[in-house]
């Protein structure tokens, strides 16, 4: 769809084209796609690409200004870079001043511009990771929470057992039986077949379109799974002394419904059902657990308390992806859903984020069911994988075994 939309909008012959995040969301196939038409309009079409009522001539006059936080989506005719950041210094009212820098790319790498942007500093011999993101994933953080303090706040004001001792793997948490599901005359499930059990962490794999979402959805949303299915049937089992506190969940459905909000960002932090969109005009009850416990977790997610007074809607994207990643962690669920949890977030944030889930895993019994389209971000918790293509499933097993490649 994106690739439909750059092209769409380079027809009406644009003098300057804007590409904000274009390419989150996109399977692997669809990134390198949408790369390869940004590297060519910047380039001037060839005769490899036609679009009808577009000259060449008018395509080499297009410029385009691409924002990203992911160095790999950096094309390799960028040649001119700007880069804002927060300075230091405050102004009169205590707000830090946004600085912006603009400097030729001068055959840097985009893991090297990335560094300059963030840490002020270039790198030219830094380690990387395989994916080509700097700063090669530090599991180990020590300014993450340790897995005392993360027990301590799972079990604080909670009657039921140790959340990090095993629970009876006989009782599946979810459980899909030739599950099928249409929408209309479109196919959005076919006969899938899958069980996790308690304290298992899963990861969901497969290109755009192959169903992943929808099963994010009927997995969080009680009421998806009340409309029923063509076919088949759909359990999700959760501890029932924990009320509305069993499923966490993020993904940018969840997001895009919260936008326009008009609570503020600590009463969408603190909802007491995490998987409710509240409307703009009604109150929003608060969760049954203590509010230090939302602060806590926003504490840790580096989220400065003075945020929480401000509307959510007027929060940056990451901002925002920040607070509902923290508001699902809050309710200490049962089972955590995160749907491409680090769209929208810069490398720091999405370090962040993914060591807090992992040091949660180590410390808690939450199943987890982790959807990505960034194979590099996967934690090390994560020892299944169910992998979907064509809304069917074509693996489902351990992650020793799983090669993304043959599917």
């Amino acid at each position: 769809i994106r690739k439909v939309l750059l092209v769409r909008a380079l027809s009406t012959r644009p003098q300057l084209l804007v590409l904000d995040n274009a390419f989150d969301g996109l399977d692997v196939p669809s990134r390198a796609a949408l790369g390869d038409l940004v590297s060519k309009t910047l380039r001037g079409f060839r005769p490899d690409i036609l679009v009808q009522g577009v000259s060449s001539k008018n395509t080499a006059h297009t410029q385009i200004v691409l924002i990203t936080h992911r160095a790999e989506e950096i094309v390799d005719e960028v040649t001119t870079v700007s880069m804002l950041a927060y300075e230091i210094e405050k102004d009169d009212l205590q707000q830090p001043q946004v600085a912006l820098r603009t400097e030729m790319r001068n055959g840097r790498t985009g893991d090297q511009l990335l560094r300059t942007a963030l840490l002020k500093e270039d790198c030219k011999d830094e380690a990387t990771n395989e994916s080509g993101d700097l700063l090669i994933w530090d599991w180990n953080d020590a300014s993450l929470p340790s897995i005392e303090q993360i027990r301590s706040l799972w079990e604080s004001g909670q009657d039921r057992a140790d959340v990090s001792v095993a629970v009876d793997v006989m009782s599946p948490v979810v459980r899909a039986t030739k599950l099928h599901v249409c929408r209309g005359e479109t196919t959005l499930l076919d006969g899938l077949d899958w069980i996790v059990h308690p304290g298992e962490r899963w990861l969901v794999a497969g290109g755009n379109g192959a169903g992943k979402s929808t099963l994010s959805r009927l997995l969080a949303k009680e009421e998806e799974r009340q409309e029923g299915f063509s076919e088949g049937t759909l359990h999700v089992s959760i501890d029932a002394s924990a009320q509305q506190r069993g499923v966490g969940w993020v993904s940018t459905e969840f997001h895009m419904g919260l936008t326009q909000s008009n609570k503020t960002a600590r009463e969408v932090l603190l909802a007491a059902d995490s998987n409710v969109l509240p409307s703009s005009s009604s109150s929003v009850s608060l969760a049954p657990y203590p509010s230090d416990v939302g602060i806590a977790i926003a504490r840790w997610l580096d989220l400065d308390e003075s945020l929480l007074s401000k509307p959510f809607r007027e929060l940056s994207q990451g901002q925002q992806k920040l607070l509902l990643i923290g508001r699902a962690l809050a309710s200490r669920p049962h089972l955590l859903i995160l749907d491409e949890p680090c769209q929208g977030l810069d490398l720091l944030h999405r370090r962040r984020v993914l060591g807090l889930i992992e040091r949660v895993c180590q410390s808690t019994n939450t199943t987890l069911i982790y959807i990505t389209h960034h194979l590099e971000e996967l934690i090390p918790s994560v020892t299944h994988v169910l992998h979907l293509k064509d809304r069917k499933a074509s693996y489902s097993g351990v992650r020793i075994d799983y090669n993304p490649e043959h599917h």
